[in-house]
């Protein structure tokens, strides 16, 4: 099933300091790999392959906004040379009901908080939530719990992480349109895939 490019989401950095880049307006996974050739008298005249080492990097357009927190996150990673993580997903939140206080839920269904930050939390324990809503936890795996139930913190959606460096920045300010910053993260180890 195919989905709408709005549905892709960057997120920048883990824990309690993820940032959605809310203001992106591209968002693009580049992958590649070498090619090392391995043929032999055996393959009668054809040539063959073995993978080589493989790269990616993310490419993201952003409008312009000076108090974006994910904007200033990726400009001090540039000017520090500094790794940054990195999660390119479906921003998997849009059919997620919110989070409810006094309210039943069952093994296995999922919510989002009143105030998203790019995480989801899937019911691990059956119960019925607090009359207040839980200081959810910012690492995947941590849990907490909510009246009788309890949480999992999840990623919001399927899609992949890794860690990259910010390897360039462009602020362009056209004279029509909105500023923007275009920036090219470039990946320093593998790409995992998010389940």
């Amino acid at each position: 099933m195919a989905a709408a490019g709005y549905s892709c989401q960057l997120v920048i950095g883990t824990g309690a300091n993820a940032q959605i880049v809310g203001y992106a307006r591209d968002v693009k996974l580049d992958g590649a790999a070498g090619a090392v050739e391995a043929s032999s008298r055996a393959v009668a005249g054809w040539k063959e392959f073995l993978a080589g080492i493989r790269e990616w990097s993310v490419s993201i357009e952003q409008l312009w906004v000076p108090t974006d927190a994910a904007l200033l996150a990726l400009r001090d990673a540039y000017l520090s040379g500094a790794g940054i993580a990195v999660r390119i997903e479906d921003s998997g939140l849009a059919d997620i009901p919110t989070w409810q206080a006094s309210t039943g839920y069952t093994l296995g269904s999922y919510v989002k908080p009143t105030a998203p930050r790019g995480f989801r939390y899937e019911c691990t324990q059956a119960g019925t939530s607090g009359a207040s809503e839980p200081s959810w936890p910012t690492t995947v795996g941590q849990t907490v719990s909510d009246g009788t139930a309890k949480w999992t913190c999840r990623y919001a959606g399927k899609g992949f992480y890794g860690s990259a460096v910010v390897s360039a920045m462009e602020h362009g300010q056209p004279l029509e349109g909105g500023a923007t910053l275009a920036c090219t993260l470039k990946g320093t180890g593998p790409l995992v895939v998010i389940t």
